[in-house]
């Protein structure tokens, strides 16, 4: 990873069971990924978003904001099915720790987008575990998606990479997750599980128009069930003028 200027600067802050987390000094940001058992695989993805990051390209969970929505280019929402109107959630809570932004369908407040803005893991209700850094998406009680829209600036190419991983480690994740450009599909899969087991990734560059839309969305997946979905989600969008 030294051969690379882009990515001085970083440096491995800890290891946890399930993840790797990365601090960069002159940003002041932190990057979690999972551990996965592939080497090559987990360091291609490490080097990828590394280069992205400190490129200043768009990351979800590095740019979360609690107290703005829309967000530069991010907005935080959520929709009935997965092609309906996005719906820009206006309720920010503060939920054992982490900034969320709430749809409130359910007691719960979900769908929601949450966030763990500090530096140590955090445990959710006794079932769900947040690393620093980590941002997450939670489907609603009747089918709604929790999502995450990134609207592009300006015309060029864009770079996604993008992994969904389950955070629970009780009754595990179930949950069925996409990426939409302009509310069509571009990736459809399901991550059922917890951790490395669960991850689910893509990785794609496409041409975008000023005003073009990304969406990724989590839902309550095959057992339509929205209990225990808490879907981690690590992504970065890099965009150059053609």
């Amino acid at each position: 990873l030294q051969d690379e200027s882009m990515q001085k600067s970083w440096f491995l802050r800890s290891i946890t069971d399930s993840h790797y987390i990365y601090k960069h000094l002159k940003f002041q940001q932190i990057l979690s990924i999972p551990a996965h058992r592939d080497r090559d695989w987990k360091y291609g993805t490490l080097r990828a978003l590394m280069i992205k990051i400190a490129q200043q390209s768009a990351d979800v969970a590095a740019d979360f904001s609690r107290t703005n929505n829309p967000n530069g280019v991010w907005s935080y929402g959520w929709a009935l099915t997965l092609r309906s109107p996005f719906v820009l959630s206006s309720t920010p809570r503060v939920r054992e720790g982490l900034d969320s932004w709430w749809g409130n369908r359910a007691p719960d407040g979900n769908p929601g987008v949450y966030h763990n803005a500090t530096g140590s893991p955090i445990v959710l209700g006794t079932t769900t575990r947040f690393e620093p850094g980590q941002l997450a998406l939670h489907p609603g009680p009747n089918g709604e998606y929790g999502l995450v829209r990134w609207r592009a600036p300006e015309t060029g190419n864009i770079s996604i990479v993008s992994i969904f991983t389950g955070l629970n480690f009780v009754g595990s994740t179930t949950t069925d997750v996409h990426i939409l450009h302009n509310d069509r599909s571009i990736f459809d899969n399901f991550v059922e599980g917890f951790g490395d087991d669960s991850a689910v990734r893509f990785d794609r560059h496409l041409a975008v128009i000023q005003g073009d839309t990304i969406d990724f969305a989590v839902g309550f997946g095959r057992n339509q069930n929205y209990y225990h979905d808490t879907t981690g989600l690590a992504a970065t969008i890099a965009l150059t003028k053609p």
